[in-house]
Formats: structure tokens, sequence, C-alpha cells
């Protein structure tokens, strides 16, 4: 059985969520925001659309760990955050390992 250890993220900032105050929103050093597309999270500079909002705003849920966080997709609920292969990426919800540790993060 793995460790319940959550991956630390490191954005720039943490900000309010471009499509939902309530949500969060990352963004990188040079100012881009973290968005998903084709269910694989990259930074992208924006476009100032709708869709890149909901595409950059997560909501925060309680990660495996006691202050880790899971990140849920605003524009696609019920898929997270997750680190799988080297990459980050939104995967449908599921219960157990390796899931559960794999969508646990620090933001820092």
């Amino acid at each position: 059985m793995r460790a319940l250890l959550p991956v630390t993220l490191r954005t720039h900032r943490r900000g309010r969520g471009l499509a939902d105050p309530r949500g969060c929103s990352l963004r990188v050093p040079d100012g881009r925001y973290v968005r998903h597309s084709a269910y694989r999270l990259r930074p992208d500079p924006g476009n100032g659309t709708a869709v890149f909002a909901r595409d950059a705003t997560f909501t925060a849920r309680p990660g495996s760990a006691p202050g880790a966080v899971a990140l849920e997709s605003r524009s696609h609920p019920g898929r997270y955050v997750r680190h799988r292969d080297f990459a980050l990426r939104l995967d449908p919800y599921r219960t157990g390992e390796p899931f559960a540790s794999d969508r646990s993060f620090r933001l820092a």
C-alpha cells in the first residue's frame, strides 16, 4: 500500500477562481494560469473566454492527508487534478489507492 503523502504543487500565486470566486485559480511565476486542455494541465496565458475561465478554476476539497487538498475541476465536476505518469491531468473520481494519494496536494 502506498503512503498517503500529498505532492506539493508549486505555484506563484493562488487566487480567486476566474469562473467562480468561491473556487481558486493557480498561476505560475510568469503569470500564466494553470488550466486543463484535453484533460491535461498546462500553463496558459489565457484568452479571456468563459471556457478558459472554467478550465482554470478548481474547487478545493479535503485531500487524503492532513493539510492536503484535492482540486476538483469547475468545468468537469467529478474530475480531479491527479499526478500520473509524470504529468498532471484531470481524472474521474475513484475510491481507494492509488487515486486518493495521487489527487492530494499541498499548495505552496
